[in-house]
């Protein structure tokens, strides 16, 4: 029944983050950075792998000459979180019966 997790995921910040994004859509950085009490370096490292997977896409812009970065969760994001939330209950699952 063990299997190997998605170490993509399965890493508490990242984990949070696709979550957040999950929940609240497309999400600029300050939003990010302030709702999850994560340093700029924090989400850096982390958006950079989950973007180098496919997982988030990151958009730059100018607002009044100001950069604004926003990420919004792919839909192989989507999958991915939905398939390790999968193998999550199925482990719980398995787990209560031997309770």
């Amino acid at each position: 029944m063990i299997e190997a997790l998605n170490e993509n995921i399965h890493q508490p910040t990242r984990t949070r983050i696709i979550i957040f994004l999950l929940v609240h859509g497309e999400t600029d950085f300050n939003s990010l950075k302030s709702s999850l009490a994560l340093s700029d370096g924090q989400i850096a490292n982390q958006i950079k792998q989950l973007e180098t997977v496919g997982y988030v896409e990151v958009k730059k812009e100018f607002n009044n000459r100001k950069p604004r970065t926003t990420y919004r969760l792919t839909e192989a994001g989507k999958q991915n979180f939905s398939d390790y939330i999968t193998y999550f209950e199925s482990i719980i699952k398995e787990v209560a019966t031997k309770l």
